[in-house]
């Protein structure tokens, strides 16, 4: 019976053991290859403010997901609700949960655009369309579609 219990403390201990040290190995990986979020990235000579704005960023994703996530599953539980009352109204609940929490998502970004533009520049580029000949077969209808679409990518906002 000892060599029995002696024998499940040692393996319990190698697997703890191998535990700890991929623990600490992907922990160190993870502190070379930090993945690309919103154009940010985090390396050594990262400073402060960047680092903020890439967990920002990052939870802002999280965030976004998980209440998007939330309404499609408080909307299948509504339309799966065949009828029983409260199981619609648990429903409607968490598709309201989720909106406020997408409200309030939005108004963080709000209030931090507010206090520094920086913070929160998600940057994207459209592409950009020139209108006019490109050689070969004259245009035609293409070509308008072209200037609609050049005058739509170069709209300014601000």
């Amino acid at each position: 019976m000892k060599i029995h219990k002696f024998i499940i403390l040692t393996v319990s201990l190698l697997v703890l053991l191998s535990a700890f040290y991929h623990v600490s190995h992907a922990e160190q990986q993870l502190l070379l290859n930090y993945p690309e979020i919103g154009g940010q990235t985090i390396t050594s000579e990262t400073t402060l403010p960047n680092v903020i704005k890439y967990i920002y960023m990052f939870a802002l994703g999280i965030v976004g997901v998980v209440a998007l996530l939330s309404m499609l599953i408080g909307a299948a539980k509504y339309v799966l609700s065949a009828g029983n009352a409260s199981k619609a109204a648990d429903a409607k609940d968490q598709i309201y949960s989720a909106i406020i929490g997408i409200i309030l998502l939005l108004a963080s970004v709000m209030i931090l655009r507010i206090i520094n533009p920086d913070l929160v520049n998600i940057g994207f580029t459209l592409p950009t369309f020139t209108p006019g000949g490109g050689g070969g077969g004259g245009g035609g209808h293409d070509a308008g579609m072209l200037k609609i679409l050049y005058a739509i990518t170069n709209l300014s906002f601000m």
